[in-house]
């Protein structure tokens, strides 16, 4: 059947054309002629003969085309024949496949009258399977090109925008040229792929040959794929996991190395923020499995301490070296590296505790935890001092708006575990998902100079967009932290607040953000008063003096296939998660 007539299925009769399985033949026949055009192109090659060669990849890229504009516009056309709400937002009002919009026909049927009541989200998920399948086609344009080109990676981005529970995009990204040769990138993605309410299974076996592939030194990059390798893959039992010999052999070395390549500068911030996010969602993994409790104890211990030491570098780097001067360009200005892997761990600090509060769950008392909140609030003094128009920072933390999550966070379980709950208009519920707009604002637009329209600098717009996540951090009750308009403070917020200890506050209220909060200021000596000695890194100690010599890893016994699974339809739960 042509491929238009089975479009004119779908448009008139969605219901039973999915029933009949029309959207699975129709890709089955693009795909039949792709798989034709292959077997020309290679056997064009094996022959060596340029000429053949040569037509072959144009006709392929002029199928390629047509294709790319046949699921552009039966998108557009689906949107707006079932007045599909969310994809009319995320895509076509968005302006995102305009060009598209060209030579696009307004005769397409109107639906039969039981279309009526049919599930909106459905037609949704179908529009999200054609972007992911425009993402496609446009690499295997690519693969015909000699330089790779920004649309598959538009088009799987646009499709996470669109359905952000489904794991399927970012698998498809973790296959680009690009990320296939950085095994922290594609690991990354692998596991963005799995820590999502609708995990994409075959991220499962691809991520298990990144990191399973070899034994790797804990140092740097490698180190925390070692450390995801350990966390996730080890054949030990939990039950003879010990979280010391984690610490020393894993932990301590790491993180140690990591201080070291953040005082060189030698990580950009970007590797920094895949680093943060791969050991996030090693623990978002590991959380979902709950099987393996020691293991997530562990992991815990390592996502806290890398904030730890990130707020150490910063303040260290940035705070006691002194203010680079404006001119400089972003990339010459040390702390941005420490800043992206701030905005990642605090996110998920603030739901972690906001989910056992919510749950009843035992807040955590000693610890990483009683050592961040130290951490935290003197990072916040420290790096209120650095920002360039400390008034205007100050104004926006007193309205104490809440930040967005970044765009390709939405969805990622261990910093945003919203349901995302369709409607009957083919969208999700306003109250779980933030306006369109503001999603895709960047931190950096909240801190637009008032008055003077010019915006600050960069990394002051990420200072910012860290201390505004402490700011919905502190409001938790569970938590220890507090800002007053004026500077950062440890509280008791479990005790309440008489005459005495109100005089320890800071008497600066008339800023106050609109907590309340009540008690003593609490020093670290009162703490392990409290509850003992604190355990992990002391954040009344220079993290270099608690770092210690790492032991040897034992191997874990897990051998691999080879090869290399691009896609799938099978949606099966990694061992680690079952």
């Amino acid at each position: 059947m042509e491929p238009e007539a089975i479009a004119q299925q779908l448009l008139s009769d969605y219901a039973s054309a999915h029933e009949r399985g029309s959207e699975a033949m129709l890709w089955k026949g693009f795909y039949a002629q792709i798989g034709t055009f292959r077997a020309s192109i290679s056997n064009a090659k094996r022959e060596r003969n340029a000429a053949n060669l040569a037509s072959s990849m144009a006709l392929f890229r002029a199928f390629l085309d047509d294709a790319i504009v046949f699921y552009a516009q039966l998108v557009l056309r689906l949107a707006n024949v079932y007045s599909l709400q969310r994809v009319l937002r995320v895509v076509v009002h968005s302006g995102a496949l305009r060009a598209f919009e060209v030579g696009l026909s307004n005769d397409s049927p109107t639906p039969t009258p039981s279309e009526e009541k049919i599930d909106k989200s459905a037609i949704v998920v179908s529009c999200f399977q054609c972007i992911i399948y425009l993402g496609d086609l446009a690499r295997y344009k690519d693969s015909t090109t000699p330089e790779p080109s920004p649309a598959p990676k538009f088009y799987y981005m646009l499709a996470h925008a669109l359905l952000p529970t489904s794991g399927n995009p970012f698998n498809q990204l973790a296959v680009l040229p690009q990320a296939a040769t950085s095994e922290i990138t594609a690991a990354e993605l692998y596991i963005r792929a799995l820590c999502c309410r609708r995990p994409f299974g075959t991220a499962r076996k691809n991520l298990e040959l990144i990191l399973g592939s070899k034994v790797r030194a804990v140092e740097g990059v490698d180190g925390v794929l070692e450390a995801a390798r350990v966390l996730l893959l080890s054949a030990k039992p939990d039950s003879e996991w010990a979280f010391d010999d984690f610490a020393q052999s894993i932990q301590t070395p790491l993180l140690s190395s990591l201080q070291k390549l953040l005082e060189t500068d030698t990580l950009d911030r970007v590797t920094l923020s895949k680093c943060a996010r791969l050991l996030v969602g090693v623990l978002g993994l590991l959380k979902i499995s709950n099987s393996r409790p020691m293991a997530v104890i562990s992991a815990n211990s390592l996502v806290l301490s890398f904030a730890i030491t990130c707020m150490h570098s910063f303040v260290s780097r940035v705070h006691e070296a002194g203010e680079p001067s404006a001119s400089n360009t972003v990339s010459d200005k040390p702390g941005i590296g420490e800043l992206s892997v701030l905005q990642v761990i605090i996110r998920y600090a603030r739901q972690e505790i906001q989910k056992k509060e919510i749950g009843g769950a035992e807040i955590p008392e000693s610890g990483e935890w009683t050592d961040i909140w130290h951490e935290l609030a003197a990072f916040g003094n420290h790096a209120l001092g650095t920002v360039l128009d400390l008034k205007t920072a100050k104004k926006r933390l007193k309205e104490g708006n809440t930040l967005p999550v970044d765009a390709d966070l939405v969805g990622f379980l261990p910093v945003d575990d919203r349901m995302f709950t369709f409607n009957s208009d083919g969208d999700f519920d306003e109250d779980l998902v933030a306006d369109s707009n503001a999603d895709a604002e960047s931190s950096a637009s909240l801190l637009e100079s008032a008055g003077s329209g010019s915006a600050l600098e960069e990394r002051d717009a990420a200072i910012f967009s860290v201390l505004l996540q402490m700011v919905q951090l502190s409001k938790l009750q569970a938590v220890r932290l507090a800002y007053n308009g004026s500077k950062w403070q440890i509280v008791d917020k479990s005790i309440p607040q008489t005459q005495s200890n109100k005089e320890n506050m800071d008497t600066s209220n008339e800023n106050d953000i609109g907590q309340k909060e009540t008690g003593p200021i609490l020093g670290l000596e009162f703490l392990q008063s409290q509850i003992g000695p604190v355990s992990g890194l002391s954040s009344r100690r220079g993290l270099a003096d608690s770092l210690e010599p790492g032991r040897t890893r034992g191997e874990s016994g897990i051998t691999f296939s080879s090869e290399t699974v691009e896609t799938t339809d099978e949606v099966s739960v990694p061992h680690f998660m079952e």
